[in-house]
């Protein structure tokens, strides 16, 4: 039995900078607060170990005219991962990614709420219906504790 793990990171406020005699720091990805950045490099680093020589797993990739989260490409395919701290952009990155030409999408969310909402879009937008057998949302845990992406896919998706 798996034992469920919260995640929590400590963010330094610009006070805690001045504090320490630091600089801010700025997020090094294009968009999201430090959460969404702590969650990129996390799931960046995870599947840089577990797909080493298989894929180039890239923070930001650029597929077609979108930046992704995280690109897992292979020599026939490109997993998109988006990190969602809330579902607001959900449906926009849905039809974007498919329409840059990704494969497959998985869609990290912080929490079962933020889980509950994605899957709800899904089902009821009709521009993102028509993905459905392409797009799995999952949370941290279960990101981290897969070693290839696309064992996430109900169809086994194979390179």
């Amino acid at each position: 039995q798996l034992r469920r793990v919260c995640f929590r990171f400590p963010i330094l406020t610009e006070q805690g900078y001045i504090t320490i005699g630091e600089k801010p720091k700025s997020p090094q990805s294009r968009g999201g607060g430090s959460e969404h950045n702590i969650f990129q490099c996390l799931i960046s680093s995870h599947f840089e170990k577990c797909l080493a020589n298989l894929a180039k797993v890239e923070r930001e990739m650029k597929v077609g005219d979108k930046f992704i989260d995280i690109g897992i490409k292979t020599t026939d395919l490109v997993i998109a991962i988006e990190v969602a701290i809330s579902s607001a952009n959900e449906q926009n990155n849905i039809i974007k990614d498919f329409a840059a030409g990704v494969d497959f999408l998985i869609i990290v969310c912080q929490n079962k709420s933020v889980i509950d909402e994605v899957n709800k879009i899904i089902v009821n937008d009709n521009n993102c219906s028509q993905y459905r057998d392409k797009i799995t949302v999952c949370d941290l845990d279960q990101i981290l504790t897969c070693n290839d992406p696309r064992n996430l896919f109900s169809n086994n998706t194979t390179v």
